[in-house]
């Protein structure tokens, strides 16, 4: 999992955290969605963040985690 701060201009959203992670194998046991979970507790309540955006890509797995996230 990565965490960073991006400061240019990426669809009309500046200065904004980038959460993101990579599971090389698709094993289908809920790690993705709780990691993801997880970074979005840790984004609200220790970064204090106030939004966060989901970010629609071409991968139906995201997408799906997504979904359940909502």
């Amino acid at each position: 999992m990565r965490i960073k701060i991006c400061t240019a201009l990426t669809n009309n959203h500046k200065n904004y955290y980038d959460i993101g992670f990579r599971l090389i194998k698709n094993i289908s046991k809920g790690i993705a969605t709780e990691t993801a979970h997880v970074s979005l507790e840790y984004a609200f309540s220790t970064l204090n963040i106030d939004e966060i955006y989901a970010a629609s890509i071409e991968n139906e797995g995201s997408n799906k985690i997504s979904i359940k996230l909502e």
